[in-house]
């Protein structure tokens, strides 16, 4: 199931607010079945798989945005801010249950009997501000700043069933992860719009910092910062 919503607003004259939001859920079941044997050219069976996969689990994901704009005195010169944001939450959970037999000498079985309980979270969000002043001639001059956070975590947790029918957690399978991931970025552009073509050209200087954890292992851990500048040209011509 799915949802969409537009809503614009105008303050005044000069001014408008527009509100957007998009996203939708769902619910998922899986039963899968598998039974294979392979054989020599004697029909004789040389090994033998057979397994049962049963998932079920819900998702849902919702992207909301808001935009203000305002035009200021002089035509072209306006000022635009924006913040959005994202939601997800994928849940499932499952029962494996599969058996090997291989047949040579003596028969070796190797078997899985497994509970699986997995999520996923992401919640990210961005705002951004840009203010455009026309220069004349049909150029306009931009700058603009925004910040950003992607944050994430992941929770993966297997039990095998043990023959008593108890439960024992298989910690090299589990894994519990999170990342927060931010940008912050501030720039300027250029814009030039004639009759037969159009350009653009700018930069952007950027800072980043990630922090992530493995809670499964001691080395787990990650804190790096990242700083660049980064240069931007676009441009159209029409020929003819």
């Amino acid at each position: 199931q799915s949802v969409n919503f537009y809503l614009k607003h105008k303050l005044d004259s000069t001014q408008n607010l527009t509100f957007r939001l998009n996203g939708g859920w769902s619910d998922t079941k899986l039963d899968n079945a598998i039974h294979s044997n392979t054989f020599q050219i004697a029909s004789q069976v040389l090994n033998e798989s057979q397994s049962n996969y049963y998932v079920k689990g819900n998702s849902y994901q919702f992207r909301p945005s808001l935009s203000w704009m305002k035009r200021l005195g002089k035509s072209g010169r306006s000022l635009v801010s924006r913040l959005s944001g994202r939601v997800q939450n994928n849940d499932r959970n499952g029962n494996l249950k599969s058996q090997n037999n291989y047949y040579a000498v003596s028969t070796i079985t190797d078997s899985i009997n497994q509970r699986q309980n997995l999520r996923d979270d992401a919640l990210n969000y961005e705002a951004s501000m840009s203010y455009t002043e026309p220069l004349g001639g049909k150029k306009h001059l931009e700058f603009n700043a925004a910040h950003s956070n992607f944050n994430h975590k992941t929770n993966n947790n297997y039990f095998d069933i043990l023959p008593n029918n108890q439960e024992q957690k298989n910690d090299i399978l589990s894994k519990i992860y999170q990342s927060d991931y931010s940008v912050n970025s501030a720039g300027l552009n250029l814009s030039i719009n004639k009759k037969k073509y159009y350009l653009t050209a700018g930069f952007k200087m950027q800072y980043s910092s990630l922090v992530g954890n493995l809670q499964s292992i001691p080395e787990g851990s990650i804190s790096k910062n990242y700083s660049r500048i980064l240069p931007a040209l676009f441009g159209e011509y029409q020929f003819g």
